[in-house]
């Protein structure tokens, strides 16, 4: 599959979740003060009207499925019981829309959904409810880049982290849209993902909608979607739900590498390389190995030679730690000899000065 194609099926598969990987929307910077000037009042930090916020659609990769509303609705219970924590503000960023100045959510997506539900309650009795009920926020600082708030909707989410896939979008979405590497992303998400997890979240990005539905539902791991993905390529959905029927099978709650066709056959051919290695020598031995056809014995010759190439390599290496071993202990040895010697020197040193 080419990466225009992969590319294809990311954005398609996405939009099923109504998520968008290659989002841009490209802000020209407002002033913060005007945009304020509606919808806030300025204390220690700004006071906002919610109803009166906006945000840019498929900004934020959260998934907005039953998982993610039942979680909404225990938010919304806690501001009902304790108030908005002045602590966890919403981050705003002032841009220019329809030529008028306007503050834009960009973090604290989950308490700004949160907060308006429970408005909605509230107002079935409280008409004014929305007028007096004000949400903390904090602003971008002037020169953030858009680039900047991608990264910030990582380190911004961490109270309640990323699913894999939403986390798989948004680095797609810095890696294609926003030319970063792999490198810049690593460093960028400071410690959210590791150099060796990040091909295998970019992977997730451009997968089947098959694998993405299992990997969010919690039955296969980013790892385990990807190794499937690299080992059977376009027969990688197929192979999933014969794994999927093995593992319901074997009351498993989780599709594993061992659920997957082939792997005990693999296993087992391992075990018995051995022995079909000293096979193929004696059959090459054999004085009728002359009668095989000559592609015939050239591939066995080729496999055997490979074969024992590798294990010529690997025994001289081993020779090789094992003498570097002995040459520590060998050290280690004459140190402990020169430290003795040089303590029976200072024992002696120290009788003749007593005497």
């Amino acid at each position: 599959m080419s990466e225009i194609q992969k590319d294809a099926l990311c954005d398609h598969v996405a939009s099923q979740f109504g998520l968008n990987p290659t989002l841009r929307f490209n802000p020209i910077a407002g002033r913060v003060k005007v945009a304020m000037e509606d919808i806030g009042t300025k204390k220690d930090m700004y006071s906002v009207k919610l109803t009166e916020t906006i945000v840019i659609d498929g900004f934020n990769p959260r998934i907005k499925d039953e998982k993610y509303w039942e979680g909404i609705r225990a938010l919304a219970a806690s501001m009902e019981k304790h108030g908005w924590y002045p602590d966890k503000p919403l981050a705003g960023y002032a841009i220019k829309k329809d030529g008028k100045d306007v503050i834009v959510v960009v973090e604290g997506g989950r308490r700004r959904d949160a907060g308006l539900m429970y408005i909605e309650k509230m107002s079935k009795t409280d008409k004014d409810f929305a007028d007096k009920w004000l949400a903390p926020m904090v602003t971008k600082k002037m020169g953030t880049s858009e680039l900047d708030l991608q990264y910030g909707l990582a380190q911004g989410n961490n109270t309640e982290p990323f699913r894999p896939y939403e986390l798989a979008i948004l680095c797609k979405r810095l890696y294609v849209v926003f030319d970063q590497t792999e490198k810049q992303i690593v460093e960028g998400m400071q410690g959210l993902v590791s150099a060796s997890h990040l091909p295998k979240l970019l992977l997730l990005a451009s997968a089947p909608l098959e694998i993405v539905e299992a990997v969010e539902s919690g039955s296969m791991s980013v790892t385990e979607s990807y190794d499937l993905m690299m080992a059977h390529g376009d027969k990688a959905v197929e192979v999933l739900k014969q794994a999927a029927l093995v593992s319901k099978a074997a009351g498993a709650k989780k599709i594993m590498k061992k659920h997957m066709p082939g792997v005990k056959f693999a296993k087992a051919l391992v075990k018995e390389s051995r022995p079909l290695f000293e096979m193929a020598e004696e059959i090459q031995a054999d004085e009728g190995y002359q009668a095989l056809s000559e592609g015939t014995r050239a591939k066995l010759d080729d496999m055997l030679r490979e074969i024992k190439a590798m294990q010529t390599k690997f025994a001289e290496d081993d020779a090789k730690i094992l003498q570097a071993a002995r040459d520590a202990e060998a050290e280690a040895a004459g140190q402990t000899s020169l430290d003795m010697a040089g303590a029976d020197n200072d024992e002696n040193l120290g009788a003749q000065q007593v005497a």
